[in-house]
């Protein structure tokens, strides 16, 4: 795993950074910025990002694995083929709110939830993304809900144009059989504005 930019400490906050590159590309698992796990395979705790500019491709911008992490008011220019934002495990409040988000003609998934190994897992953790703009990505929002636990679900007053780019626009993966929501609880979408014309 390769990033341009790691994050390993608790209690973070960046503000008002513009990071322009292109990632690694000679490997699949990059990204501009990066969270891995902390020792022991637990999570670092508290990071904020505010106010940044992060673009590139051709991978991600932004792998994330956190506990209470805040991505605000911040811009994401997207033009590789994978996603913008690819949370892989957490905790807590994970608030992705505020946020500009542009995309290019192969850009997949302006945020995703999806654990990556045996190890990852969303536990006791609100997802909360509110009051984004996003332009040209295949999903807003994907939640591929394998391996959580006790977690909720709040996407509200997003504006969404996903222009050429076709795809369901805020897609959930269920839980391995039965499909079991009962711990994925509340799930609340509301006040979307969403264009979609494929």
């Amino acid at each position: 795993a390769q990033s341009n930019l790691n994050i390993a400490a608790n209690n973070v906050t960046i503000n008002n950074l513009h990071f322009l590159s292109p990632t690694i590309t000679n490997a699949d698992d990059v990204s501009l910025l990066r969270i891995d796990h902390a020792p022991g395979n637990t999570l670092y705790d508290n990071i904020t990002l505010n106010n940044l500019i992060i673009e590139g491709g051709p991978k991600r911008l932004a792998i994330i694995n956190a506990s209470n992490i805040a991505i605000l008011n911040s811009t994401f220019i997207h033009t590789g083929n994978r996603h913008a934002i690819e949370l892989r495990s957490g905790t807590g409040t994970m608030n992705i709110s505020g946020n500009t988000f542009s995309g290019g003609p192969n850009s997949q998934d302006a945020i995703l939830f999806q654990v990556d190994t045996p190890t990852d897992t969303f536990i006791n953790a609100s997802f909360i993304i509110l009051n984004n703009t996003v332009t040209r990505f295949s999903h807003f929002v994907l939640f591929n809900l394998a391996a959580n636990d006790t977690v909720s679900i709040h996407v509200s007053n997003n504006v969404i144009d996903q222009q050429d780019r076709p795809g369901p626009t805020i897609t959930f993966i269920p839980p391995t059989q039965p499909y079991n929501f009962s711990t994925i609880t509340p799930i609340l979408i509301e006040n979307n504005q969403i264009t979609n014309p494929n």
